[in-house]
């Protein structure tokens, strides 16, 4: 249990994609800009400026679509022959984003749109949802330990509370406030918010992931109650969602059981030990110096590293009766990066251990996109437009670092406007917005509509192999002018 602080920059987490605008409709998300036959939505326009920090030269919305023009004109511009358009790497990045879309996809498919809410519920979880909390609280790392405390314990209230109050000093147990809407474990979360917890209630050694507990006490207990209508019905609908989302979790695991069967995973330690100790010491390299964005964004220019080449061809799992080598193994996590549910490890033993889970779980969503296949999850229009998203995102970064390089053979050449790229940028912006000029489509009377806010949100998601929900901003053009577009009819 941590303290949440708040920052410039606010984190977004959730269990599945949660990209916002993704339960939109076609009709309900309409085209703002055309270039040729790419576009550009409503709410494509609103996350790529929200949901993803923006310099402050560029907050102005005129400069914001500029940009998003730009970087779909650099893509029209882009040579087939390029060599990021047969890149491995980039296109097992493209592919592995577009797949977790759609196991995203299929889990509102078959979880979320399917639950169904009882009203008479919902009104005793709004009631509890105004409740508040303060804890003494302790963690404890070590299930032996944990299972030594809940014997000491028993079902004795007051048997309980004298156990806590001798795990540590109680004057100095750290302390939380918790309330309904923090984004708390879900453990946590059904031990306090199920039924009203008197003062002086222990609760635990609670069981929060391999290895980590926690033990509460209630030092209080308060209801604050929601007061004035569009609170009270903004409170509603966060009840409403919270539910549908715990129901659907629920449902969603139901019918992963039914995806995965009986399937066992054999690992050949011979291999899984050195594999997953050359991952050991890359994760001790790069410390805590991961960029989620910079890692997910710029995956594709790294080289591959000899460690393993040992090993590729050597059988390291067995699944269906099917024998993945570390080859095919390394293919896979080209798409899909692998996800720990452990980031640091106290050693070497421990960090095998999640490494074989970090292999479970993306065997797992290997056999889930499989059936997002088969259920025709890549033919979604919101997962084909992220997915192309992404994709013109990186290849108009690639495009512009192409460009800039090529600036010193140029015999104008002016190494003094280096210093303000966009100086060249904005001219070669310009050149391209003329000569596309007449394919070039806005609905000038949606985007006047449009307000944007001036807080930088940094959109990420919560163990899932590209964490980062939207691309970075574009920077390509500081210019504010949209006289060169045509007006869209609609």
């Amino acid at each position: 249990m941590k303290n949440i602080s708040k920052t410039i920059f606010m984190l977004i987490f959730a269990f599945v994609f949660s990209f916002p605008g993704c339960r939109t409709s076609r009709n309900q998300d309409p085209v703002l800009a055309k270039i040729g036959k790419r576009s550009i939505t409503l709410n494509e326009f609103m996350h790529r400026a929200e949901l993803t920090p923006r310099p402050p030269n560029f907050m102005d919305k005129s400069i914001v679509l500029n940009n998003l023009l730009a970087e779909k004109l650099f893509v029209v511009e882009l040579p087939k022959n390029s060599p990021i358009l047969k890149n491995d790497r980039f296109n097992l990045m493209i592919k592995g984003i577009q797949e977790q879309s759609m196991r995203e996809k299929l889990f509102y498919k078959e979880a979320y749109d399917k639950v169904k809410l009882d009203t008479a519920e919902l009104k005793k979880i709004y009631q509890m949802s105004t409740l508040e909390y303060d804890l003494s609280f302790y963690t404890v790392s070590d299930s032996a330990k944990a299972g030594q405390i809940i014997q000491k314990m028993g079902q004795d209230p007051e048997s309980r509370r004298r156990v806590f109050d001798r795990i540590g000093d109680p004057s100095r147990a750290p302390k939380q406030t918790v309330k309904w809407k923090d984004p708390e474990n879900d453990v946590i979360h059904d031990a306090l918010f199920t039924e009203l917890q008197e003062p002086g209630t222990v609760l635990g050694p609670l069981r929060l992931q391999d290895n980590e507990y926690i033990i509460m006490k209630v030092e209080n207990a308060s209801f604050h109650p929601v007061i004035g209508g569009e609170e009270a019905a903004l409170r509603w609908n966060e009840v409403k969602e919270k539910t549908t989302m715990k129901k659907a979790t629920a449902m969603w695991k139901s019918y992963l059981k039914d995806i995965m069967g009986d399937r066992k995973i054999e690992f050949v330690k011979e291999a899984l030990d050195p594999l997953a100790k050359i991952y050991f010491r890359r994760q001790r390299q790069n410390g805590d110096s991961m960029d989620p964005l910079r890692e997910q964004e710029d995956g594709l220019y790294q080289s591959d590293t000899p460690d393993e080449e040992h090993l590729l061809s050597k059988s390291l799992y067995k699944i269906d009766d099917q024998v993945y080598t570390v080859k095919d193994f390394q293919k896979l996590v080209l798409s899909h990066p692998l996800v720990y549910r452990k980031t640091k490890c106290a050693d070497e033993a421990e960090f095998i251990r999640y490494f074989k889970l970090a292999v479970l779980d993306l065997m797992r969503d290997h056999f889930i996109t499989q059936k997002s296949y088969q259920k025709s999850m890549d033919k979604d229009e919101e997962v084909k437009r992220r997915t192309v998203m992404w994709r013109d995102a990186l290849l108009s970064k690639y495009a512009c670092n192409e460009f800039l390089k090529s600036l010193p053979n140029r015999p104008d050449f002016d190494k003094a406007r280096m210093k303000g790229e966009h100086n060249y940028l904005n001219a070669h912006v310009d050149s391209l917005q003329m000569k596309y000029a007449k394919n070039i489509y806005v609905d000038f009377e949606a985007f006047q509509k449009i307000e944007l806010t001036r807080v930088p949100v940094f959109a990420m998601q919560q163990q899932v192999p590209y964490p980062v929900a939207v691309t970075t901003f574009p920077q390509f053009t500081t210019d504010n002018r949209l006289d060169y577009a045509r007006k869209l009819d609609r």
